[in-house]
């Protein structure tokens, strides 16, 4: 049960599913960066919304499904 475990576990963390989930957290990183520093200068929430409707444009074309 522990060699499973331990097979499951590496599988996980090593890879490129992992490495693209770290790169993507990364990007979340800068993006909550910007979000703070321009939440008093800006409508964020509006340059969000707008943003994320052309990112779920984008991965649309690219094949991606969203839920």
């Amino acid at each position: 049960m522990i060699k499973l475990k331990n097979i499951l576990n590496e599988s996980v963390n090593e890879g490129p599913d992992s490495d693209l989930f770290k790169k993507l957290n990364g990007i979340n990183n800068d993006i909550f960066k910007l979000l703070l520093k321009y939440q008093n200068k800006a409508d964020v929430d509006k340059a969000v919304h707008s943003w994320m409707l052309g990112l779920h444009a984008s991965l649309k074309k690219m094949g991606i499904k969203l839920w």
